[in-house]
């Protein structure tokens, strides 16, 4: 009897992880068959971002490549300020909302 209550519980407490699996799955799948080649491709794609400036002043062709969704990955930029001025063209301007990767080479 022990065994058997403890294996009901324990079902019962993956349900909800199935559940969000479940979730995920749905979401990710919709989100890809929404995704032109050229997004799913741009998902890929990592650029430095070098020393660019907040604001206006945001690199032209950096800030195309992020609201275009040709760009999904930065590499290699400065400071929190710099870092939330992409983030915000990523999830305020592109079409589908998906937040950039961020990374630095650092030892």
């Amino acid at each position: 009897m022990k065994k058997f209550l403890i294996s009901v519980a324990v079902a019962i407490m993956a349900m909800p992880i199935f559940a969000q699996k479940q979730d995920m799955n749905t979401f990710v799948s919709e989100l890809m068959s929404k995704m032109t080649l050229q997004e799913k491709l741009g998902q890929l794609n990592v650029l430095p971002a070098g020393d660019i400036t907040t604001g206006g002043d945001i690199a032209t062709q950096l800030s195309n490549d992020i609201t275009s969704g040709r760009l999904g990955n930065v590499f290699n930029i400065k400071g929190v300020d710099k870092i939330r001025a992409l983030q915000d063209l990523a999830v305020k301007k592109s079409r589908l909302h998906i937040p950039l990767l961020v990374g630095m080479d650092v030892i």
